[in-house]
């Protein structure tokens, strides 16, 4: 089976609000999660340890109007040991610039690995009222948004029955992209860590 074809047909729950198209973006690398395992010693005197690969699967995501271009919206928080890194925290909605339709599209305390498999969340998660992201350079915009999802590729393993049948929800990483038409521009806005 090619998993990466699997993952491209079964997208997550949490993209169910839109329509999910594959997609690519070159010259896009996201950033720390290699394939190879870190304890990989070739090279070296002893045996080789390989970790699972990892899959990306990347969405385009439209409104079901067929809007191509949404607001973000979510929470902005400043990490008080990081402050020159503000980070934009879920829940996470999408709202169409064309019918202005508010679609959720990532809450961590629901959707990725741990959420799913009753684990509670892997990563910090907000509350209050949301803001819309804005690209550093026009402001606020509507923005063509991509989802890029990590999964293990241990996932399909017998040794693991209780994953059968849910593996699109048991993501490790998600992470959203958004194009800026006005400046033509990739903007990262957020990442999270599920796993």
């Amino acid at each position: 089976m090619d998993r990466s074809e699997y993952f491209r047909r079964h997208p997550p729950h949490c993209l169910a609000g839109f329509m999910a198209l594959p997609a690519e973006l070159p010259g896009v690398s996201f950033d720390g999660h290699v394939s190879a395992s870190q304890f990989d010693n070739k090279g070296e005197s002893g045996p080789t340890i390989e970790g699972p690969e990892n899959i990306d699967v990347i969405f385009a995501l439209s409104c079901h109007c067929g809007g191509k271009s949404h607001f973000v919206h979510g929470f902005r928080w400043t990490n008080p040991d990081s402050p020159r890194m503000p980070v934009f925290l879920s829940p996470l909605a999408l709202e169409c610039a064309d019918c202005g339709k508010k679609t959720d599209v990532f809450d961590s305390d629901i959707h990725g690995f741990e959420a799913a498999l009753g684990y509670g969340t892997a990563t910090i998660r907000a509350a209050g009222t949301r803001a819309v992201f804005e690209c550093s350079r026009c402001g606020r915009q509507p923005l063509r948004v991509y989802v890029n999802l990590e999964y293990s590729d241990d996932l399909f393993d017998e040794d693991h029955p209780e994953f059968a049948g849910r593996q699109p929800q048991l993501f490790s990483w998600i992470c959203l992209v958004g194009f800026c038409r006005r400046c033509a521009s990739l903007l990262a806005i957020s990442d999270f860590e599920c796993a």
